[in-house]
């Protein structure tokens, strides 16, 4: 009987990575508790780029309202130069 394995990324080695493969800019990210969709959104523009770190990661997004996570979410989009979704028109 043939095996199939469809695991395309196996596990290898199964042992720490080296030290240089381990962003130390990111520590601070992994214990922040998800609640929404909006708070994964803005989990990921804190750790993908450096500016918005830099700039707002001192924010506790577990003790903010939607209201001011919102407003965070458009002062990041303002850093980054991300125009906001125009309006269909009709």
């Amino acid at each position: 009987m043939a095996h199939t394995d469809n695991d395309f990324v196996p596990v290898t080695g199964g042992v720490d990575l080296a030290g240089d493969y381990v962003r130390d800019d990111l520590d601070s990210l992994c214990d922040v508790q998800v609640q929404s969709d909006l708070d994964r959104l803005l989990l990921r523009l804190l750790a993908l780029h450096k500016d918005v770190r830099v700039r707002f990661g001192g924010r506790d997004l577990v003790s903010m309202s939607a209201a001011d996570k919102q407003s965070l979410l458009q002062d990041m989009n303002d850093l980054l130069g991300i125009e906001p979704l125009q309006t269909a028109i009709r």
